[in-house]
């Protein structure tokens, strides 16, 4: 299944980047979205393996993120959530005709789960959400209102850093990340962070609106995400339709090749109990 790398004028101007892999013969839509510091490349092979089970796939490099920058949008700023969804509208809208009647999904790795909440919150076509390592779970009000007088004081303000190790505990990852040039592993500014949380408060507050299936997948070896966080969205969703697979020996990213494959499977099981027909 060939994946191909396309671009797109966004409303306001910026080139972004992004992948794409098309069936054929398509059954559903995949717009799946990376995490905070990654780019689609990470997950090409994800891509493909859902082009593969029926699905016309839809991968962008987040504004800020990878090949999606400018001189305002910088690898690694954050300056609006509200831009970065407004993107993936774009994307969606630019193939609309082609996919039109299909059923949509969104998925998403960390913030891209944010992301794709987001989306899926404010959308009335989405036939439902995967996302794996969740960024989030017991909002704290007084980190937010701690972060955006930072920011207020000095938008440029450096908050948090994450380690490589944080993601991977494959040296050769690490390695990998430590590399490449379009990967920022510099601290979120206070802009971005406040951004971040606000996202973050935007899902808690509204997530039992939501009426479509849910899949979370959490790795037991996730640093970044507790299982107590996981247990918090459980009890929000309570009786609805929302799903949570442990994967073992898995830690907060999925870009490794044994942690993909345990993921699209579990993605796959899903998929296929929501959309028969992706599994002829």
């Amino acid at each position: 299944m060939r994946v191909v790398e396309k671009r797109f004028t966004t409303s306001d101007g910026l080139e972004l980047f992004y992948r794409k892999a098309d069936p054929g013969r398509r059954k559903a839509v995949m717009i799946f979205l990376h995490g905070l510091v990654m780019h689609s490349a990470y997950y090409t092979e994800l891509v493909r393996m859902f082009a593969e089970l029926g699905m016309f796939v839809l991968a962008p490099d987040l504004r800020g993120r990878g090949k999606s920058t400018n001189k305002e949008w910088k690898t690694g700023d954050l300056h609006s959530m509200k831009r970065i969804a407004q993107d993936v509208r774009e994307l969606r809208k630019l193939y609309a005709d082609e996919t039109q009647g299909l059923p949509l999904y969104l998925g998403g790795v960390s913030f891209g789960s944010l992301v794709a909440l987001q989306l899926a919150l404010k959308s009335s076509d989405v036939a439902g959400v995967t996302i794996a390592g969740p960024p989030f779970g017991t909002y704290r009000p007084g980190l937010l209102a701690l972060t955006e007088l930072i920011a207020l004081v000095n938008p440029e303000h450096e908050i948090s850093h994450k380690a490589t190790d944080m993601y991977s505990k494959s040296k050769a990852h690490q390695e990998r990340l430590a590399k490449d040039p379009l990967l920022s592993m510099k601290p979120l500014k206070a802009e971005g962070a406040v951004e971040l949380l606000r996202a973050m408060r935007l899902v808690e507050k509204n997530i039992t609106k939501l009426t479509i299936p849910v899949l979370m997948i959490y790795g037991n070896h996730d640093e970044m995400v507790s299982k107590e966080q996981i247990a918090v969205f459980a009890r929000l969703w309570k009786e609805k339709d929302f799903s949570v697979t442990i994967v073992e020996n898995m830690g907060h990213e999925i870009f490794s090749d044994d942690a993909m494959r345990r993921c699209f499977e579990a993605f796959k099981n899903w998929l296929v109990q929501k959309e028969p027909k992706l599994s002829k």
